[in-house]
């Protein structure tokens, strides 16, 4: 199930800081497909809006989440990320292109695998919220 979570829209500054100026929303999360077959893709996109009264840049962050696996895996892995610019009131859209290989992690043995399973996906400014959506590798 997708839900709307509120995100913070950073500014940066001359300095090289990011300060906290104007607000903004991931909406509208969606993935190409329920599942995608090992060494194939799917897509995984959402809308982000700037609801502030200000330009301001936002970072939209891909994580991924193995339910299932024989080692322990992250509870959210970072697979990616976008910059986005936006004027007060605009919406753009940011896509992922995320590939079975992107899921590979070394096992007991040291071998590099991608199992199949069910997968979280997140789409959100931080590691601690976002929208959520589920897909299984085949």
């Amino acid at each position: 199930m997708l839900s709307d979570d509120f995100v913070m829209i950073y500014i940066m500054l001359d300095s090289g800081c990011m300060r906290r100026f104007t607000s903004g929303r991931v909406e509208r999360t969606g993935l190409s497909k329920p599942q995608v077959r090992i060494g194939n893709r799917l897509t995984v996109s959402a809308d982000i809006t700037n609801s502030g009264s200000r330009e301001a840049d936002e970072v939209a962050q891909l994580y991924t989440r193995e339910l299932v696996a024989t080692v322990n895996r992250p509870v959210r892995e970072l697979k990616g990320f976008h910059r986005v610019h936006l004027k007060p009131g605009k919406k753009a859209s940011v896509t992922f292109r995320l590939s079975t290989n992107d899921l590979a992690f070394y096992n007991e043995r040291k071998q590099l695998v991608t199992e199949p399973g069910t997968f979280h996906v997140w789409i959100a400014a931080d590691s601690a919220r976002g929208l959520e959506g589920e897909f299984a590798v085949k």
